[in-house]
């Protein structure tokens, strides 16, 4: 979950099951180039990590979540101050 749209920050909720060994939410353009890699917790189950837009101009960006090296996932998100 991601409100949208947001200014300074927002909380990007994910699950991760037992069986994970590594994961990370990739911020990235529409076009694909990244532009933050967020390192999640060790947590399981469902949490949230905060993503703060610090150096981001206003738009549309995608916010990806890879478990074990995979890609599982990807949403839209809005940059709006």
């Amino acid at each position: 979950m991601c409100p949208n749209p947001f200014a300074e920050s927002t909380l990007i909720q994910y699950y991760l099951s037992a069986n994970v060994d590594k994961a990370l939410i990739r911020v990235s353009t529409l076009e694909g180039r990244p532009v933050q890699d967020l390192a999640l917790p060790h947590e399981r189950g469902r949490t949230q990590v905060e993503f703060h837009t610090q150096g981001l101009a206003n738009g549309t960006y995608l916010y990806s979540l890879f478990v074990n090296g995979a890609l599982v996932g990807s949403k839209k998100m809005v940059v709006a101050r």
